[in-house]
């Protein structure tokens, strides 16, 4: 976890490691992370300083996953 931003709290995971049910379960605990603590929550691929291939939005709270990345299953 790392908290880049006062406004966003930021994750970074092995994106192999979310095939099938893993990656239901990571957007699980983001809505839970950013719900609890009202603040939008960015998932990155590990090791990668690029834009992050999902978000849990705190305005529309809501899990958006990012067309231009890919998930590796």
């Amino acid at each position: 976890m790392f908290s880049l931003q006062e406004a966003s709290i930021d994750f970074d995971f092995d994106s192999s490691e979310l095939a099938g049910d893993g990656l239901d379960a990571c957007f699980a605990f983001l809505r839970a992370v950013g719900r609890a603590l009202a603040k939008p929550v960015l998932l990155k691929h590990e090791g990668f300083d690029g834009p992050p291939f999902a978000r849990y939005d705190a305005e529309l709270e809501e899990v958006i996953a990012e067309q231009s990345c890919k998930v590796n299953r």
